[in-house]
């Protein structure tokens, strides 16, 4: 039994977990600033069989998907700045941080 903990972006959830149970498999959403660090991310908790992990690594691939956001940058402080860019840039953002833990015990109590 495996224990996968996506660390993905908040978008990308609602669709991750709808394909997650249509594979019959139940997940956990945890999300906010607190529990994962920054604003716009969430870690999504799914106990699983050894032989159903690389499906859900594959949907997970396939539904955090990276995207490009623009970022605005601060004006400097002084008058003369030693490296300034005077426009946005393009960031990367999206994407996933996928981690798979061995787990050596697994109880279901109730409907969680």
């Amino acid at each position: 039994m495996r224990l996968v903990l996506a660390v993905v972006h908040s978008a990308d959830v609602d669709s991750l977990l709808m394909d997650l149970a249509a594979l019959g498999l139940s997940a956990t959403q945890i999300q906010g600033d607190t529990v994962v660090g920054s604003a716009g991310l969430a870690a999504v908790v799914v106990g699983v069989e050894d032989d159903l992990v690389v499906d859900v690594l594959t949907t997970v691939r396939a539904k955090a998907r990276g995207r490009a956001r623009q970022a605005q940058p601060l004006r400097p402080i002084a008058e003369r700045a030693e490296f300034w860019i005077p426009g946005p840039t393009e960031q990367g953002a999206g994407g996933a941080s996928v981690f798979v833990l061995p787990v050596r015990r697994f109880e279901r109590i109730g409907y969680a």
